[in-house]
């Protein structure tokens, strides 16, 4: 047998098909991660620019709500403003590159991160805009007083499509079990979080709510660390928007925490 002869591949024949599989049938493609593009400038850029947008839009909440704190808890409200302007200005870059790449055509398996940029990018956009439009009714047209708990109400119920699209992508995802954990309490999280909102629009204590939602988001960060150190002890290879995500992920549930120690202990 020549050289030539032994490099071609054998021939598929009936045993290498599933049982009950005719041996005609076409084999079904195997479906990859998508890949995004390179990080470059033009992702930078944008970025700056959302950011800047993002923080725009806070300081004229504040100037019409007019928002008077002093102290650490304004210094700490600023820092979580420009934390959340810097992280969901990402987030919009990041939902822009896979929108656009769906666009143009089937985007193959996604992968944890990228499931955490879309949603929680989409719940902000979504937080954003109603916030925008009842502070815009509210300050024209009706009294805000009289209307403030719809506002929470809202919002709760945005926190809760949250959850029930974190229990979609738990569904949809094959990866490790430790990003699948990471999906799941994400849900759970937006589950408690509109609940915390409901309850503060019915004028209920919110307090058992902040204090579950210490402790899951405690939960999310150790099981998040626990998944980046299994990639990196796999040495898997993960792309940047995944990362991004994860990042989107470590950064609010970070502010998150600070945020419920304050409502729990000293609000």
């Amino acid at each position: 047998m020549s050289s030539a002869d032994a490099e071609q591949p054998r021939p598929l024949i009936a045993s290498d098909r599933p049982l009950g599989q005719s041996p005609f049938a076409p084999q079904p493609p195997a479906v990859e991660h998508y890949r995004p593009p390179r990080l470059g400038i033009i992702h930078l850029l944008a970025w700056t620019a959302a950011t800047a947008v993002l923080l725009k839009y806070n300081l004229a909440l504040e100037m019409v709500r007019d928002f008077d704190v002093t102290g650490p808890e304004k210094m700490f409200h600023q820092a979580s403003n420009l934390i959340h302007s810097m992280v969901f200005g990402a987030g919009m870059v990041g939902l822009g590159v896979l929108l656009l790449a769906r666009a143009r055509g089937p985007v193959g398996r996604l992968q944890p991160g990228h499931w955490i940029v879309i949603i929680d990018t989409a719940a902000a956009v979504a937080g954003f805009a109603f916030v925008a439009v009842h502070t815009w009714v509210t300050s024209v047209w009706l009294d805000s007083d009289s209307l403030w708990w719809v506002l929470f109400v809202v919002i709760g119920a945005i926190r809760i499509s949250r959850a029930g699209l974190y229990t979609i992508a738990l569904w949809r995802s094959r990866d490790g079990k430790c990003w699948r954990v990471c999906l799941g309490v994400s849900a759970a999280c937006g589950m408690i979080e509109g609940l915390f909102y409901f309850a503060v629009a019915g004028g209920m204590s919110f307090r058992p709510w902040a204090m579950s939602l210490l402790a899951l988001h405690i939960v999310l960060g150790a099981v998040l660390l626990l998944a980046f150190s299994l990639d990196l002890r796999s040495g898997l290879r993960r792309d940047w928007l995944h990362w991004l995500g994860a990042g989107m992920l470590a950064a609010c549930g970070l502010l998150n925490v600070m945020w419920q120690v304050y409502i729990t202990w000293f609000a």
